[in-house]
């Protein structure tokens, strides 16, 4: 074995051995990556897919992509890749995590099972290590390479686009000119001096903490609607229309993990109630196809009307005082009062701040699409425009159905009857209004779903988009195989709820299937897929009992993942609990790319750590609120105010602490990142040999 060679040589021998032991193992993954690239196209119906990825990959970027490029941005978004990369940091973490979760869902009150599952865990980082070593990388030589090149051109933008599955490369400026442009509308966006996050998570808290104090709400709604702890900026970023002429784009504010996010969650969950009382609602593209079934004699014109840019031009204050009556008609017994409810919609849509491109902005008009009550909201807002409908004296629609902002309606009269009516529902608010599409050879798409008039009925079935790619996730992204079995599940089944005929649903999973084999997917196990739908359809049974679900996290490290979730699942067998395992891929497309336009704050909601220079003594800690908020505090306790392990262990010894932090990790889940504090400090104590003087936060259970 190579450890008994290695110390009978001296160095110099070893390293040309080692040499060339690495390079017959290169040689022979290249191999056998050709045998099963030559037998996964065997399986496989032939495509052109140089025109292929022509749909796949919009460059409007200065520069010209090359193959290897094209190729890469060519496999999608959601396209992961294997890097043969191993982090021991991120895997103990998620393991730990793992147990804990295990732990808080009560599958671990016996001793002998917990001991297994830590044995398990224990056994399996290893084994994920030299298993991920012999892996075979799912891209070429050329693409890896690709990777590379790309992230290191920083003046391009690289993102998915706004519909559909494909990707699109710009330069940075054009980018930045086209966001803008929307950004300096002064009646929706204006500018401000300073971040105002910290600022404005203090007062909501204070707010928050004022309600509770006046029993206006409870301490778990207190909960609930607090903010965590180092609020992140939202940040806005861009979707380019490409179907639309001159590429405009779409604004999008990502408020995840936002100072005013738990309270818009909990609004929104007060008005969901509401969304349904609406009589145009339609939950989504089953239920609209139901609908048409119930209706299909119905005559007239089809027609289908899109409001311009719903959610930067809602009425604010009218959504608002919409929404305040609807909590109180679904809420009756709830003891909040209207000001202090509007005060927290406030703090929901007018006081969302967020950043582009190093400059601050608020949203002063309609709502942020990120925000979780933004849709309910513009929803609500909509359902009373539609009431003003009963006024209009001319000819009305005989079916009217609203998805957000796109409705579908007939109208039994004339162009002249349906151009009076869509006047009049321009009239109806100065900052709303709506574009008109009529239908085409009898038909007319609303969602995903196209109705056809055809003889005398109307018929429905999947509608496929102009920007529709034909893309779905690749059979060579790294991510389970039940997953992409799964999706074509997913996919028949929606078309057999969609289409109103054995005949159009046969017409559509015959495009699966060709579709499927020209994402990779080998035709038997496409065949063999959707004759287990057939079944399932036929023999639907209801399950005897219910069992509770319990979801837990599992990195993807191919086959050696599946088999750890099932040896979990036999130590924890449980008659009244289900342990169902979601595989999280990393290195997708989209997470290496995503950072070409979307900016990061990697000072917050990390572990540090700090040296001192008179001993080998270190300190690590762990924040929400960023490092250098931490070091002032530090810093601050060497003059007697606050309390600080850093100013006790320099004072105490006489030693100067060196203030040059070091961010030894970046984590913004809060538990995961006291996890990684407690492992940190063992690994500086054990390999590093350093006098770890910070105390944890986190007591270990696994490691």
């Amino acid at each position: 074995n190579q450890s008994s060679i290695k110390n009978n040589v001296n160095y110099f021998t070893w390293f040309e051995i080692d040499s060339h032991i690495n390079k017959l193992i290169l040689k022979e993954k290249e191999i056998i990556s050709e045998r099963h690239n030559k037998k996964y196209l065997s399986l496989n119906i032939p495509i052109n897919q140089a025109e292929f990825n022509q749909k796949l990959v919009y460059n409007f970027s200065y520069r010209a992509l090359t193959t290897a490029e094209e190729n890469l941005l060519s496999k999608g978004w959601k396209y992961a890749i294997n890097l043969n990369k191993y982090n021991n940091l991120n895997i103990k973490t998620e393991f730990e995590y793992m147990y804990h979760c295990m732990d808080k869902n009560s599958l671990l009150k016996n001793s002998d099972k917990a001991n297994s599952i830590k044995a398990l865990l224990n056994e399996y980082v290893n084994k994920i290590k030299k298993k991920n070593e012999k892996e075979i990388p799912n891209l070429n030589t050329e693409e890896l390479n690709a990777i590379t090149t790309l992230l290191n051109e920083h003046s391009l933008v690289i993102s998915k686009v706004d519909k559909g599955n494909a990707i699109v490369v710009m330069n940075k400026s054009d980018y930045i000119k086209k966001a803008n442009e929307i950004l300096n509308d002064d009646k929706a966006f204006k500018k401000l001096k300073n971040n105002e996050t910290g600022k404005r998570e203090e007062e909501l808290i204070k707010f928050l903490l004022q309600l509770k104090r006046n029993k206006m709400i409870s301490t778990d709604d207190y909960k609930l609607m607090r903010p965590d702890t180092g609020s992140r900026t939202p940040e806005a970023y861009f979707l380019v229309k490409i179907h639309k002429t001159g590429q405009p784009v779409r604004p999008i504010i990502s408020s995840y993990n936002s100072y005013n996010y738990n309270t818009a969650k909990y609004l929104a969950t007060l008005l969901k109630p509401a969304i349904s009382q609406c009589p145009s609602y339609v939950k989504d593209s089953f239920d609209f196809a139901r609908i048409i079934k119930n209706n299909k004699n119905t005559n007239g014109l089809l027609c289908s009307l899109d409001v311009t840019s719903l959610f930067t031009n809602v009425p604010l204050e009218k959504a608002i005082n919409i929404a305040i009556s609807k909590i109180k008609e679904c809420h009756p017994k709830l003891t909040i009062d209207d000001d202090n409810l509007r005060e927290l919609f406030y703090y929901c849509t007018k006081k969302t701040n967020f950043i582009f491109n190093n400059n601050h902005y608020d949203q002063i008009n309609g709502v942020s699409m990120g925000s979780p009550v933004a849709p309910i909201l513009a929803h609500l807002y909509m359902s009373n425009l539609e009431e003003s409908i009963k006024q209009f004296k001319g000819k009305k629609p005989s079916i009217f159905y609203r998805y957000v902002d796109d409705v579908f309606m007939i109208l039994n009269g004339t162009q002249k009857d349906l151009a009076v009516f869509v006047k009049f529902m321009n009239k109806l608010e100065y900052s709303i209004k709506f574009t008109i599409e009529v239908q085409s050879d009898n038909k007319l798409p609303f969602l995903d779903v196209m109705v056809e008039r055809k003889g005398g009925e109307l018929i429905t079935y999947v509608y496929r988009k102009a920007t529709d790619t034909g893309l779905y996730l690749k059979w060579t992204s790294n991510q389970p195989r039940n997953y992409k079995i799964n999706l074509i599940k997913c996919l028949c089944t929606r078309a057999k709820r969609i289409c109103s005929s054995d005949t159009l649903y046969n017409e559509q999973l015959e495009y699966y299937k060709k579709i499927f084999m020209a994402n990779g997917y080998p035709r038997n196990v496409i065949k063999k897929t959707i004759r287990s739908i057939e079944l399932n359809i036929n023999n639907n049974k209801q399950p005897s009992q219910i069992i509770q679900k319990v979801f837990i996290s599992l990195p993807y490290f191919g086959e050696s993942s599946i088999i750890l979730a099932n040896k979990i699942r036999n130590v924890l067998k449980n008659n009244t609990k289900q342990i169902l395992f979601g595989f999280k891929a990393g290195n997708r497309i989209s997470s290496l790319f995503s950072k070409t336009y979307r900016c990061t704050n990697d000072s917050k909601r990390v572990v540090y750590g700090y040296s001192c220079y008179d001993c080998d003594g270190y300190y690590i800690g762990q924040t929400a609120r960023g490092s250098e908020v931490r070091k002032h505090e530090h810093k601050k306790a060497f003059k007697g105010i606050g309390y600080s392990r850093i100013a006790e262990h320099c004072i105490n010894k006489n030693h100067r602490n060196n203030w040059d932090t070091n961010i030894l990790a970046i984590e913004s889940n809060d538990l995961k990142r006291n996890i990684k504090e407690s492992l940190l400090m063992d690994y500086y104590k054990e390999k590093k040999n350093k006098q770890v003087y910070s105390q944890k936060s986190y007591i270990l259970n696994v490691f």
